[in-house]
């Protein structure tokens, strides 16, 4: 697969987006109280419906 110069730029746009959206996630789950183990399970399954809707 040849990925154009664009497609890289938006690509990584994307992973900046949901590195960031992942820490404001991080913060609103701990201050509900939320046990760590249970925002990283969500964030793994919001992460990976992303990355099976992208890549596939």
């Amino acid at each position: 697969m040849r990925v154009t110069k664009t497609r890289a730029n938006l690509m990584l746009l994307l992973a900046a987006i949901i590195w960031g959206a992942g820490y404001i996630f991080f913060q609103d789950g701990y201050q509900r109280h939320m046990q760590a183990g249970l925002i990283n399970a969500i964030r793994g399954f919001v992460y990976a419906g992303l990355a099976f809707i992208f890549f596939s």
